[in-house]
C-alpha cells in the first residue's frame, strides 16, 4: 500500500492595518493571509511486528521570520484506505526544540471509510471529525489557538502516524 503526503498549507493570518485615505476617514484593520505548502511524501506503513504498531512519518515547512501567528489552519491531502489508522499532529520546532505540539486528527476507534481528503482542521470549524466524514472543515483534537501569538518563523511539521 502506498500511502502519500500532497499538500499540508500552514495559514498564518496576520494583521496589516492600511492607512487612511483621507484625514475624515480611516480604514479597518485588514487581514493578510499567508500560505505555506509542504513536499508530497509517502507514508511510512504501520510495523505490527513492533509495539506500538505505528510509524510517524513527519513533513516539514519552514517558514521565515515575519510577524506572529493570529490564527492556524492546518490543510492536507492524504490517501490512506482506513481512516482509524491515521493520527495527525502539528509540531512547531526553533532549531532543534520542539516548541509546541497539537493533536489535530486523534486515531478513531471505529472506521470502514478510506480517508476523506483534502481535510482542513481550523479552530473556528463547526463539527468534528469522524472516520465517516466528507471532504470539509473541521475542529481539530486540541486548539491549533495555543499557537496564536507565537513567532509565525519557525519550522513547523504535519506529524503523521500510521
Amino acid at each position: 500500500m502506498r500511502l502519500r503526503l500532497v499538500l499540508l498549507a500552514l495559514l498564518g493570518a496576520l494583521l496589516a492595518t492600511v492607512g487612511p485615505t483621507s484625514p475624515a476617514v480611516s480604514a479597518a484593520a485588514v487581514p493578510c493571509a499567508r500560505t505555506w505548502s509542504g513536499e508530497a511524501k509517502a507514508i511510512a506503513p504501520e510495523d505490527p511486528a513492533n509495539t506500538p504498531a505505528y510509524k510517524w512519518t513527519v513533513a516539514p515547512i519552514d517558514v521565515p521570520a515575519s510577524s506572529d501567528v493570529e490564527d492556524i489552519d492546518v490543510t492536507y491531502d492524504l490517501t490512506h484506505p482506513h481512516a482509524a489508522n491515521v493520527m495527525t499532529r502539528l509540531t512547531r520546532m526553533e532549531g532543534k526544540t520542539v516548541t509546541g505540539s497539537i493533536a489535530i486528527q486523534p486515531r478513531l476507534t471505529a472506521d470502514t471509510s478510506s480517508q476523506a481528503r483534502p481535510l482542513t482542521f481550523d479552530d473556528e470549524a463547526t463539527s468534528a471529525y469522524a472516520a465517516t466524514s466528507p471532504t470539509g472543515r473541521y475542529r481539530p483534537a486540541a486548539e491549533l489557538s495555543a499557537f496564536d501569538g507565537t513567532p509565525a518563523g519557525a519550522t513547523w511539521r504535519l506529524d503523521i502516524a500510521n
